[in-house]
């Protein structure tokens, strides 16, 4: 009974060794389909890219801004190699009965086949699968990072000794875990035009601090504490 269910084991774990059926080569109808689902935040992102244009998308609280652009042929080269090194047809789900989970979702269409694997909402990636997801997902983050530094916005955020001092703070902006620590005080992320969420959490006093930032060009803020309230002004 062991022996059998060593097998099974192995046969699953071995699933993504199998050859992928996509082209090597990218296909003239190469058209790729990237979702983040914030799960119960009213957000998401989406990122659509095809031969000729390229459109990257973000909602927040019924508002949207967006990103027009086109990519060199290397470029795509090099966006499609990722899904076809790592197999993308090839990558396992499962289900699971869960309520309001957000995630990624990616669609793929090359020589009139349509591919789609979901790691959000029901959907797990299978664990034979998870290193091939991780490095297509992670390309994407890559490929929305650079958009966001080349076309986007550059918003500083410079904290005042006051906020240093507190035990256990963090903060961000948004959902946007790309912040660049640009000196000892300073932080640094780059964004859409519109409003995002500033958000500033404390563990010494267990509460989070939140305030909508309407972001219509480069800007630069500090941050400071005084008598139990967080002040961000521009700087």
């Amino acid at each position: 009974m062991k022996i059998l269910l060593l097998s099974g084991l192995f046969f699953f774990s071995s699933c993504s060794l199998l050859p992928t059926a996509l082209p090597e080569k990218m296909p003239d109808d190469f058209f790729v389909y990237y979702h983040l689902s914030g799960g119960m935040l009213d957000y998401s992102e989406d990122f659509k890219l095809s031969i000729k244009e390229g459109l990257y998308q973000v909602s927040e609280g019924g508002k949207m801004s967006r990103i027009d652009f086109t990519l060199s042929i290397q470029e795509l080269q090099k966006i499609y190699q990722s899904f076809y090194q790592n197999s993308f047809d090839r990558i396992g789900t499962s289900t699971q009965e869960v309520y309001d989970r957000g995630g990624v979702s990616i669609s793929l269409q090359a020589e009139g086949e349509s591919y789609f694997v979901s790691n959000s909402g029901i959907y797990f990636v299978s664990s034979f699968s998870k290193d091939d997801w991780y490095r297509i997902v992670s390309m994407f983050h890559e490929k929305i990072r650079n958009l966001k530094r080349t076309k986007g916005l550059k918003v500083e955020f410079v904290l005042d000794d006051s906020i240093k001092n507190l035990k256990g703070f963090y903060f961000g902006l948004g959902t946007d875990p790309f912040a660049e620590k640009v000196g000892l005080d300073s932080y640094v992320f780059y964004i859409l035009k519109g409003v995002v969420r500033f958000y500033l959490y404390f563990e010494g006093i267990g509460g989070i601090f939140q305030k909508n930032l309407n972001i219509q060009k480069d800007s630069r803020f500090r941050v400071l504490y005084q008598k139990g309230s967080v002040f961000i002004e521009p700087f």
